[in-house]
């Protein structure tokens, strides 16, 4: 399979398992009992560092280095004479560690800790003990450290000569530290007027007595460091070390490297700072309403923003938040007793647990981590639109405000240079065709001259191409040219035209080495450098006109993509014709192939698109991040890393820029992004394209340019734990908690699915659910019922198979009211069988639109002179490639379609049949499960009955004519032998007579049956009989026990039996009455096999239909009857005693019984009453009387009704029956069929096309036959319609009070409050007298809203009662 690389490199996360979220890291330490007591995660390095102490090492700290993917230890470091924690801190993409020994503290690099002693850079002394609580790097020339000594804690801040990257070991600084006593602290200060900082008289050190929760803001602010001292806010200047402002509570700073700079209070509320003289604090968002017991820490990326903090109930949490929008991103729950470590750079969290073990906690799963958008920054400065000036290969050219230069920043490194604008265009010029050139040594020098380039004849294999100019020139390294008009003189080909429209072409490995010619609208060359030939593209679709940019040829895809300015096409280098799903009208941003997709990226979305068996099969278009466009893109070839420059949609030449990085589709998932998203795509079998957004996954079918549904994907870990505690909580908690949202449990999490697979057990729930939901417009809500991962059951799966008939009942109500498309049918058709079985009303299911899709299409026909109605199966990939199958389909088969107007018009509807797996997985079992089926409903829906047509006429009718013919043969040979051996053995019989009577005096041989006759017409019989017995013994093997079921092969076999027996009887005893009894019985079983046989012609199967229902009907009755007859039978038995009557010669044990039946026919034998005595005779008139009013009168009339009422239930179910006998039929034909049979294609396919007349009366013969039919027909529309209308009416009225009581709510309430502020006291009591009678109304239309909502349940229960009457 074409995605099994994506499901083996990428698995679906199972949310329901704690480890999946909080994937445990387990680490081997080499020490025992040991203490952690720091750790620090070093993303860019792959690495933790974890320093610990060893419980029998008191004068030592460890610190050990950690792989971060194979967890095992890379190195230890042993820090002697150490009692402290190591700290380490990270600035300006510099990695330090800080330590201590003894009576000193160490500063050095990361990397020089093998020779830490030798090359630490600053060294800094102490006179007393000490110990560090905290030290770190505020800017680039200062750091701090918290020191305790003495129980007094002192804040240090050393201002360093020069800037900490620039420090080096040779060079080290060192400082020797003498705490100042809190007298001389005063002192000074006291001489000082906003100074708390005390500088050493010596060194250019400051030192401050503090309290232990006194500290400094880790972040700094542009101009400031903030300092927390007695639950205030300090602003202190990073030159003078003064304090420049005080607020009276706790501000923390929010910044990130000059990206973005705010202040965050303990309430969450975001403040921009003013710089002027004021520095003025100005409220722009407040990021969450919870109530914080405790700040913990906030940590920021350039697009991201991390804060930790406990809430009231002591649950500590992380949010997280977009930097841009202020979005919540996510929310995360801390484990109790844990220490997080937040790792911006790859989004992730580490918890450091009670036990010395770790937890990770990823959040590269969401769709927000994926679009990494930044700010372009330059020396601290957000750049505008305003300020670009041009943009070459991958290098972007902007204006500097502040002074008379222009920057040129490779795009894709990072790296900036100033230029004077004088050398602008020459800086143009040489970028155009030199993507490194800013890496170039010489770079100032040549810009001041205009390049020159060398003009040469050929492009030899060893030249790289670097560009391709709309004058015609190409551009190869080392700064040469040459002109389209050259490179064709080295072709054998015949040019007709003068080149114009020319580009590079590369393969997907990015080697250069093609460049495309575009000869005219569907003609194309290219020059192969490597081979150095020229081949030619002929292609059946045309060219856009204009100038490209750039092309791709892929062998492997087998595709030919050419990018222009505004659009990308892709042709098939199969069928040369133009792929048309792939629509990248716009801007072309970046272009990925690999494996077997391409990815085109315009200026709104990424679109990839994945290709089966040469075709696309799979679109995923991931869109760029709202209220953002793409101004342009750098990159600098097919399959690189592109970083693309955005603006704000709702701001014009003064918007902000923020950049973007654009990657290939397997590289987005290597970091883990969207593969969540990315797995929905699977779960329908009929997706063709996914849209990912932040707030959702759009699924779409092949062809729909509306969507079918959609996933609500704005899933915090907070609602991850709402769903695993719902799942605890007993009917009575989930149902206060679902009526209070069921909205937030209709998200899908991959684990648990939606609500409908968290409670899909528990009927209680989902009914209340359903109520829920009902209030709620339809386009509103997600996906419902789903699996609750790929490859897992869905809920109806589940309530199938547990056999739970209301839930099943309940989520195909929810399915067909909510999720009416055909890309959703799978839940159903992969389970019909199983739904017939449990005998489940899918009456509604029937006639929705899951399993019928009608063709709407200019080649499918709507007017047609040919009327006639078509069934054709067909295999299909999905379903609405049937779009261009109409020739295939109905070409051969139809009459042309003439324009002529006096040719008559029939209007043609064409519906495809979408049940794929129940036709063709499984190809025998739906027959099976309807011919065991007692509801005849089944049969009377449209789409059986084609199926049954189809499966009818495609293999089945001619089996049977088949058989039949054959079996014509049989009885044309049986009933001339019956006839001729009668005929003749009786004038022989009659000759033998005469001749014993002599009166006849020839012989009588020459009239003796001809045995040669008799041998040649039963060995015809018995060839014929001799084939169906092949035919029982198969259906014997195949069916064993269950062939006993079906009293057609009782009377199949005995039919067989009784002509063997008859063959030996006419041969061995040619006169017995055994014979003659035989012949009967042969006779009777032939017809009935013949009549079994009529069954396949329509006309006949009414017939044979009707006589089989009324003598089932009269089963009964007909047992009543001959009970009736043995009572007077016995009577007259005993009345007349037992006398024989010449009648009833050779039966007289059987007499009376015959007399009572005569009686009850009308057929009076009265003769031998008139013999009885006086006594008896009057008590037998009155006898015979009683027996003429209840054999004859009441019984007669009885069976007359019967079979009437018996005639008109027949009628009723005529069609149902009548393919009830066909399902039969094919049964017993699919049983036979061979396993080869079983895998055509065209016996089975997975879809079926109907094409029939529109409101056709013919095709409807009988379907409604008998009053009682059309009765429950009219009923059942009416109700429907009327249901629907209802059920529309009153939700219409429901969404109307509720928008009134919203008004009342937001509009009045508040309004009458307004008020109340502004009349004073004395008018208050009137109007909260005002706002009680409002609220009164609102009662009041809360309790019309119940009566509402109580008379539709009434409705909908009423409806389904008569519903459920009319069906029984």
């Amino acid at each position: 399979m074409e995605y099994q690389w994506l499901f083996r490199k990428y698995k679906e996360v199972d949310y329901s398992i704690v480890e999946n979220r909080q994937i445990p890291v387990i680490f081997k330490f080499k020490q025992q009992n040991i203490t952690l007591r720091s750790y620090y995660i070093l993303p860019h390095r792959n690495q933790m560092i974890v320093a610990y102490e060893v419980d029998d090492c008191d004068d030592s700290r460890f610190f050990d280095v950690y792989d971060l993917t194979t967890r095992e230890s890379i190195k230890t470091y042993e820090f002697k004479e150490c009692r402290i924690s190591i700290n380490y801190r990270r600035f300006n993409n510099v990695d330090y560690i800080f330590y201590q020994r003894q009576r000193t503290f160490h500063f050095v690099r990361y990397d020089d800790l093998e020779e830490r002693e030798a090359k630490h850079l600053i060294r800094f002394n102490f006179y007393e003990e000490f110990s560090i609580q905290k030290a770190f790097i505020l800017d680039e020339s200062t750091i701090t450290m918290k020191c305790k000594f003495s129980n007094q804690t002192r804040q240090l801040v050393f201002q360093l000569d020069k800037q900490v990257t620039s420090i080096t070991f040779d060079q080290r600084l060192e400082f020797d530290i003498n705490f100042i006593s809190q007298g001389n602290y005063q002192k000074v200060t006291s001489q000082k007027s906003i100074g708390i900082f005390v500088k050493d008289s010596n060194q250019s050190y400051f030192q401050l007595p503090c309290g232990n929760i006194d500290s400094f803001d880790q972040n700094v602010l542009r101009n400031h460091f903030l300092f927390y001292r007695n639950s205030k806010t300090l602003f202190i200047d990073k030159v003078s070390l003064e304090v420049e402002k005080t607020i009276e509570k706790i501000f923390h700073v929010v910044n990130h490297k000059g990206h973005y700079e705010y202040l965050m209070d303990s309430d969450l509320n975001l403040y921009s700072l003013d710089r002027g003289n004021n520095m003025n604090l100005t409220k722009v968002h407040q990021l969450s309403q919870n109530q914080t017991q405790q700040f913990c820490q906030v940590v920021t990326t350039p697009n991201k923003i991390f804060v930790e903090y406990k809430l009231k109930t002591q649950v500590a949490i992380v949010q997280v938040y977009d930097a841009r929008t202020f979005q919540l991103l996510n929310e995360i729950n801390e484990p109790e007793g844990t220490n997080i470590e937040i790792v911006p750079n790859n989004t992730s969290l580490y918890f450091k647990l009670t036990n010395n073990q770790f937890r990770l906690f990823n959040l590269n799963s969401n769709y927000d981590y994926f679009n990494n958008v930044q700010p372009l920054i330059f020396q601290g400065e957000h750049l505008l639109q305003n300020q670009i000036i041009d943009s070459q290969n991958n290098y972007l050219l902007y204006d500097q405000k502040s002074k008379d230069a222009i920057v040129v920043q490779d795009m894709i490194t990072g790296k900036c240079l100033e230029i004077n604008k004088e050398y602008e265009k020459n800086c143009i010029e040489y970028l155009s065709f030199n993507q490194n050139f800013l890496n170039d040594s010489e770079f100032y020098d040549k810009i001041k001259q205009f390049p020159k380039s060398q003009q040469v004849q050929t492009i030899s294999p060893d030249d790289i191409i670097v560009s391709c100019q709309t004058d015609c020139q190409i551009i190869l390294n080392a700064n040469r040219v040459i002109s389209l008009e050259d490179l064709r003189k080295q072709s054998d080909l015949q040019y007709e035209n003068k080149p114009k429209y020319f580009c590079l072409m590369s393969d997907r490995y990015n080697k250069n080495k093609y460049v495309l010619d575009i000869l005219s609208k569907n003609k194309v060359a290219y020059f192969d450098k490597t081979s150095q030939e020229f081949k030619i593209l002929d292609l059946n679709d045309q060219l856009l006109e204009g100038y490209p940019i750039q092309a791709l040829i892929d062998l492997q895809l087998y595709i030919l993509l050419i990018q222009y300015d505004t659009q990308t096409i892709v042709f098939s280098l199969e069928t040369k014709l133009r792929i048309n799903e792939i629509s990248a009208i716009g801007q072309t941003s970046s272009i990925f192939i690999d494996r077997n997709y391409l990815q085109i990226s315009t200026y709104d979305s990424s679109n990839v698109y994945f290709f089966n068996d040469g075709v696309i099969d799979k679109v995923f278009q991931i869109k760029f991040p709202q209220n953002l466009e793409v101004i342009c893109s750098f990159q600098n070839s097919i399959n690189k890393t592109t970083q693309t420059l955005l603006k704000r949609k709702d701001k014009l030449d003064s918007s902000e820029l923020y950049t973007m990085i654009e990657s290939s589709f397997e590289s987005i998932n290597n970091d883990q992004n969207l593969i969540q998203p990315l797995y929905l795509a699977f779960y329908f079998e009929n997706t063709f394209k996914i849209i990912i957004d932040s707030s959702n996954v759009q699924i779409f079918a092949n062809g729909d340019h509306q969507t079918c549904g959609f996933f609500d994907l704005q899933v915090t870990d907070q609602l991850i734990d709402d769903y695993k505690s719902i799942q605890k909580m007993n009917n009575e908690q989930i149902i206060k908690e679902i009526s209070l949202d069921a909205i937030k449990y209709t998200k899908f999490i991959a684990g648990y699915g939606t609500c409908f697979n968290m409670f899909q057990n528990n009927l209680i729930v989902l009914e209340v659910i359903v109520k829920q939901l009902s209030l709620r417009e339809k386009q509103t809500l997600p996906i419902l019922v789903t699996p609750n991962m790929l490859g897992q059951p869905s809920p109806l799966d589940f309530s199938i198979k547990n056999r739970q008939q209301k839930i099943i009942n309940l989520i195909l109500s929810i399915i067909l009211k909510y999720q009416d498309h055909i890309i959703f049918n799978q839940f159903v058709d992969k389970s019909l069988c199983e739904l017939f079985k449990q005998q489940i009303d899918l009456q509604e299911y029937f006639d929705s639109n899951l399993p019928s899709y009608q063709i709407l299409d200019p080649s499918f026909p709507i007017q047609h002179q040919d009327e006639k109605e078509l069934i054709v199966g067909i295999n299909l990939d999905h379903p609405k490639d049937v779009h261009q199958k109409y020739q295939q389909l109905f070409g051969e088969k139809l009459k042309v379609l003439s324009h002529n107007e006096e040719d008559s018009l029939n209007s043609i509807e064409y519906n495809l049949i979408n049940l794929p797996k129940t036709l063709q997985k499984n190809p025998t079992e739906l027959m099976k499960v309807l011919s065991d089926s007692e509801k005849p409903e089944y049969f009377e829906n449209q789409i059986i009955q084609s199926i049954i047509n189809f499966k009818w006429k495609e293999y089945t009718l001619t089996y049977y004519k088949t058989k039949f013919y054959i079996y014509l043969i049989f009885m044309a040979a049986f009933i001339f032998d019956i006839f001729y051996t009668t005929y003749s053995s009786k004038t022989y019989n009659d000759e033998i007579k005469l001749i014993e009577n002599e009166k006849l005096d020839h012989d009588p041989q020459e009239h003796q049956p001809n045995i040669l006759l008799k041998i040649s017409t039963k060995i015809i019989c018995c060839l014929v009989l001799f084939s169906f017995l092949i035919h029982e013994v198969r259906q014997i093997r195949i069916q064993k026990a269950s062939y006993l079921i079906d009293i057609w092969n009782y009377f199949d076999f005995s039919h067989i039996v009784v002509f063997i027996l008859f063959c030996i009887l006419e041969f061995t005893n040619e006169d017995s009455d055994i014979l003659i009894l035989n012949k009967i019985l042969l006779i009777i079983l032939s017809f009935m096999k013949l009549f079994y046989f009529l069954r396949i012609y329509d006309g006949f199967s009414f017939l044979v239909q009707m006589m089989a229902g009324v003598f089932k009907d009269l089963k009964y009755f007909i047992s009543f009857f001959l009970i009736f007859i043995l009572l007077f039978g016995m009577i007259f038995l005993v009345l007349f005693k037992a006398d024989s009557i010449d009648e009833y010669k050779g039966v007289n044990g059987m007499a009376y019984f015959l007399m009572a039946f005569r009686i009850s026919s009308g057929d009076f034998q009265l003769d031998d009453y008139q013999k009885q005595g006086s006594t008896l005779v009057i008590f037998s008139w009155i006898l015979w009387i009683l027996a003429v009013l209840t054999l004859n009168i009441v019984f007669m009339n009885f069976i007359i009704a019967v079979i009437s009422e018996s005639y008109e239930r027949v009628m009723q179910k005529l069609i149902s029956e009548s393919y009830k006998v066909k399902a039969n039929m094919i049964l017993e034909r699919e049983e036979l069929l061979s396993i080869k049979e079983l895998e055509r294609k065209d016996f089975f396919p997975n879809y079926i096309v109907v094409r029939r007349q529109i409101n056709n009366e013919a095709n409807e013969v009988g379907e409604w036959q008998g009053f009682i039919k059309d009765l429950k027909y009219t009923v059942r529309t009416t109700v429907s319609k009327s249901k629907n209308e209802i059920i529309s009416t009153h939700s219409s009225e429901l969404s109307s009070l509720k928008r009134q009581f919203d008004e009342l709510q937001k509009e009045d309430i508040v309004s009458l409050k307004h008020q109340i502020q502004q009349d004073g006291e004395s008018n208050a009591q009137v109007l909260k007298e005002e706002i009680y009678g409002i609220q009164d109304d609102i009662v009041g239309l809360k309790q019309n809203m119940d009566l509402l909502k109580g008379d539709m349940d009434f409705l909908k229960i009423s409806i389904s009662q008569i519903l459920q009457k009319l069906n029984n």
